[in-house]
């Protein structure tokens, strides 16, 4: 039997919106699945009280608002490090879909969906 792929999913929004809905369609519909995923919440976490009831891992990463392009890259690459993944999934959207997200996630060889 073959193992499933594992999923890791950035996803960031400053505000309720439909996107952390889609988001969290995405994460449930996964695990349901029986995929493994971790979703990694930027900013504001307000993924974790939808997707309690759910086999997904919620981590939430707080980025400083003002720091350097070189610290926000070593904290996004410190924060994907312990999750490895087969495929990462990027929400369009503030924070997850960043350009300093996707460098790090290649920097691990996250595909990116």
């Amino acid at each position: 039997m073959t193992e499933l792929p594992s999923y890791i999913v950035l996803a960031g929004t400053t505000g309720r919106c439909g996107l952390s809905v889609h988001t969290i369609d995405w994460a449930r519909a996964l695990a349901a699945a029986g995929y493994p995923v971790t979703l990694i919440a930027v900013q504001k976490d307000y993924f974790s009280p939808y997707l309690k009831d759910s086999a997904v891992r919620v981590v939430h990463l707080p980025l400083p608002d003002n720091a350097s392009f070189y610290e926000t890259f070593r904290i996004w690459s410190k924060a994907l490090k312990p999750f490895p993944a087969q495929r990462a999934i990027y929400p369009r959207g503030v924070g997850g879909s960043s350009s300093l997200s996707i460098l790090a996630a290649l920097r691990y060889r996250y595909p990116r969906l």
